[in-house]
Formats: structure tokens, C-alpha cells, sequence
């Protein structure tokens, strides 16, 4: 699995497991179902995320850390070995 994060607000990094990261930042870590799916891959503004299709596990710790989740089928770019990105 490739080493992958997005950083968002307030010192908030989702990552995947074996991502090495500060002990200053709260670290949601994604699974290998999420991390498949390109979550790491997400586009934040403010406090919205919006990712492809995602675990209900992902979806409530984002939550519960203060964002809304808004998910997006984005077959037709994972096809293409892509994401949603800024």
C-alpha cells in the first residue's frame, strides 16, 4: 500500500498507517479498504470533506472531529488510477 495524508485543519492529518507523523497532530488513520478507495486523496475547504465512497468508520471520525462529509463517486477517476485532489 503507498504511504498517503491529506493535513487538515486543526492539526488533524488523516493517514494511513505506516504514514510517520508528529505528536503535535491528531492522526485519524485511514484502513486498507479506505486507503484503496483514495481517502487519503480528499479535498478540504473549511470544514467540509469531500472524498469518494467511504467506510461508515471514516465517515463518523471525521465527523466527530468537527467536518462534514460529503462523498462522491468518483469511479471514472479511479479508473484512471486518480482522485479528487486540489
Amino acid at each position: 500500500m503507498a504511504t498517503s495524508c491529506i493535513t487538515l485543519r486543526r492539526s488533524i492529518r488523516i493517514s494511513e498507517p505506516d504514514y510517520a507523523t508528529s505528536a503535535r497532530i491528531h492522526r485519524i488513520v485511514v484502513q486498507e479498504d479506505d486507503a484503496l478507495r483514495f481517502a487519503c486523496n480528499a479535498v478540504n475547504i473549511g470544514e467540509v470533506i469531500i472524498l469518494n465512497e467511504s467506510s461508515a468508520v471514516l465517515a463518523e471520525q471525521l465527523r466527530q472531529a468537527g467536518f462534514s462529509v460529503v462523498e462522491n463517486e468518483l469511479s471514472e477517476f479511479m479508473k484512471a488510477g486518480g482522485s479528487a485532489s486540489v
